[in-house]
């Protein structure tokens, strides 16, 4: 916080009034990472802290790079670091001798960093649109220590660093903003702070692409709209921001953050999800802390008495609506894996019972705790009792391996220990279709091999339902209350209990972006036996 012992020169006046305005006022923390030269490691360091690549030749692509060098200069010998990444999709380079393949070679006169250039590997020539359109992903470089000749300090195993290079595909719509100097900042009295970021698109488009921008009205921009051409789409157009002053009297904002739209992409999430609907079977009420001499603490905060978990409906939305590209995804009863989404996380060692797996994509099965054992996932139940999948308008491939299983939830003072009185539903939607290669619409592959059994039903619509309304949201909004002018939800009806205190009383959802195309769709459950479709 500011010192309120500044010194302002000038009148007394307004150094008495600077003081005040500027008293105890908090200010942004400046974060610094502290390397030490005297350990081994490896350094990596960001050009606007991003590495950002997209397909095609220049000028269309986008080329980015970073340096890597040693934390610590060797006592003597070479230090070789070998470069690890997905040769579909990035294609690295450097001017400096030392990268032969993909190893680098650190050796006496010449153990300063290296500049390491990256682009984005295209399709072959020849490949038809269907197989070309790929999401954004994250594609990671992995940087490890191989072999050190003389110094000790980089002959100890596991000295490995990691960058995440965003990837972008050139043969889906899209637009790319790069923010000055990683990130946008401005005041609200409009002239002690200003910025910019740049727009341009990421493919060539067939006629002129105008481009409006919104903001929540505590900003500015000039200009209001960007128009981009067949000839300049690939050019960078520059967007002013500049803050709005509270007008005397005017209500100040609320303070519901309003985020900015994102595309709906399981791609998004960089590791393993789970989700766990009910207790987990670990007390988790708040309990008072442990305070140090001297140290207060306010009363602990009252939460209302829950429903009954056996009452309660726990909903699952998974939105991959954004996708345009052909994916490939399994569901079982307990989690949904593919759709480029992580695989599993492992680790070789854990503490106080930790699992040493945690499974890849979402998972939702049952999470027990036992307090000689610690965590354990049965992969036998689920912890939820809706399951609702809205996947992208590529051509699809899916396949149902089981739905919902209810878990078996604890007994309370008013109810027995038994599953959720709702029952389960699993809820598949193809969404849309794109073109295939012979420029007609394709379709998703939706695969049923097996069900939950009785009591466990499977729903899946080859695109949505009838009405559409799932797939009827504003890309442009992002709010969750109706009466908010950026709210994109719908209500699907009244909760069956009342909700503790505020909460909502309404099932409310967000709702998945519109598609232009309904799909040729394949559902084949012909796998199944009689006795499997009775119960799902």
């Amino acid at each position: 916080a500011v010192d309120a012992a500044i010194v302002v020169a000038g009148d007394t006046g307004v150094q008495t009034a600077s003081v005040h305005l500027f008293d105890r006022t908090a200010v942004r923390n400046v974060e610094a990472t502290v390397i030490d030269k005297d350990s081994a490691g490896l350094v990596i360091t960001q050009t606007d802290g991003l590495t950002r690549v997209l397909e095609g030749a220049a000028p269309f692509g986008i080329t980015d790079s970073y340096t890597l060098a040693l934390a610590k200069v060797p006592t003597g010998g070479t230090v070789s670091v070998t470069l690890g990444f997905d040769a579909n999709q990035l294609m690295v380079s450097s001017a400096d001798g030392r990268l032969v393949g993909n190893t680098i070679t650190f050796g006496p006169g010449n153990y300063g960093a290296i500049t390491i250039n990256l682009a984005a590997k295209n399709e072959p020539a020849g490949t038809d649109i269907e197989l070309r359109r790929e999401d954004p992903l994250v594609s990671a470089i992995t940087h490890t220590v191989t072999a050190a000749t003389s110094d000790a300090a980089y002959q100890v195993t596991g000295l490995t660093q990691r960058l995440a290079v965003e990837v972008l595909d050139d043969d889906v719509p899209g637009v790319i903003v790069r923010e000055s100097n990683g990130a946008t900042l401005v005041s609200e009295d409009g002239t002690t702070l200003t910025d910019s970021y740049f727009v341009r698109l990421a493919s060539a488009p067939t006629a002129n692409v105008t481009i409006a921008i919104d903001t929540d009205g505590q900003t500015s921009t000039a200009p209001l709209s960007l128009t981009f051409s067949t000839i300049n789409w690939w050019l960078e157009q520059t967007v002013a921001v500049t803050g709005i002053p509270l007008a005397a009297g005017a209500t100040p904002p609320s303070d519901v953050k309003p985020f900015a739209s994102q595309p709906h992409l399981l791609s998004a999430l960089q590791g393993p999800l789970a989700i766990e609907g009910g207790v987990a079977g670990v007390d988790r009420s708040l309990v008072k802390a442990f305070l140090l001499p001297g140290e207060a603490n306010a009363a602990l905060i009252e939460i209302g008495l829950q429903p009954p978990e056996i009452d309660q409906i726990d909903v699952l939305n998974v939105y991959d609506d954004s996708s345009q590209m052909n994916k490939v995804g399994t569901l079982t009863s307990t989690g949904l894996t593919g759709y480029l989404m992580a695989p599993a996380l492992s680790f070789g060692q854990t503490d106080h019972g930790e699992p040493a797996v945690f499974p890849g994509g979402i998972s939702f099965g049952r999470i027990a705790y036992n307090a000689t054992t610690g965590y354990a996932t049965d992969g036998i139940v689920s912890t939820i009792e809706v399951f609702n999948l809205m996947m992208g308008s590529g051509n699809d491939r899916l396949s149902i391996e089981g739905t919902l299983r209810a878990a078996t939830e604890a007994a309370t003072a008013t109810t027995p220990a038994g599953p959720a009185r709702h029952g389960t539903l699993t809820l598949i939607q193809g969404g849309g279709n794109l073109s295939k290669h012979d420029g007609t619409i394709g379709g998703d592959t939706i695969t049923v091999l097996g069900g939950g059994g009785a009591g466990s039903p499977l729903v899946i619509y080859g695109d949505s339902s009838q009405d559409g309304l799932w797939y009827s949201g504003d890309p442009a909004r992002t709010g969750r209350t109706l009466n908010q002018p950026w709210a994109d939800v719908a209500i699907f009806g009244p909760k069956f209990s009342d909700p503790v205190g505020t909460a909502d009383d309404a099932f409310r959802f967000g709702l998945a972006n519109p598609f232009d195309f309904a799909g040729n769709d394949i559902i084949d459950a012909s796998a199944l036996d009689p006795g499997d479709v009775i119960g799902a």
